[in-house]
């Protein structure tokens, strides 16, 4: 048995053209958000940072900012809003056994883009994350920077955003640091 549903003729056409007008006629915009990220991985040796029998309360990554002045970024484009920060996130990175990776976020800000200095991000939980499952191995964060919105001019604008990197020689000046604070469980446990 087969049924068979019949249009008038009229309302036939009416949905004829309403499909026509949308597919054929429409005029829309397409808006195309651009986000361009820059990524840093940083790799810590962790088993001498941690001292036996002791726990992590609180770890920070000090990052030091250089500020870049380009007159291409003084200079404010006529058809854009002023950007003056920059979106920076820090992920711990869970190295798989297979070789892929998994991140989680851990600490994210919006930064001054044309200050020079150091920078703190709380990256405790990367910490605690590391100790459960990987403690033979170095600990990686990656430092993502990103426009502060979303389009072309922001994301532009975030890679003036500088930080000084592990590959420097001991004595420069604003080498990353991973700093831990931790509690002697035989003392206060």
């Amino acid at each position: 048995m087969r049924l068979y549903i019949s249009l008038p003729s009229s309302g036939y056409m009416a949905i004829l053209q309403l499909f026509s007008f949308i597919l054929f006629s429409c005029q829309c915009k397409r808006h195309y958000v651009y986000s361009d990220t820059a990524r840093y991985r940083m790799v810590f040796d962790m088993e001498s940072r941690i001292p036996d029998n002791s726990e992590v309360t609180m770890a920070e990554l000090k990052l030091y900012q250089r500020a870049v002045h380009h007159k291409r970024f003084t200079v404010e484009r006529k058809n854009h809003r002023a950007v003056n920060n920059a979106r920076v996130s820090i992920y711990w990175v869970e190295v798989l056994p297979n070789g892929s990776n998994r991140t989680s976020l851990v600490d994210s800000r919006l930064i001054p883009i044309h200050e020079t200095g150091w920078k703190s991000f709380d990256v405790t939980q990367a910490v605690h994350y590391w100790s459960k499952t990987q403690k033979k191995t170095p600990m990686h964060l990656e430092v993502w920077i990103e426009g502060e919105r979303p389009g072309s001019y922001a994301a532009e604008m975030a890679k003036s955003v500088h930080f000084t990197t592990q590959e420097q020689t001991d004595n420069t000046l604003g080498k990353p640091e991973l700093i831990l604070y931790t509690l002697n469980l035989e003392e206060y446990g």
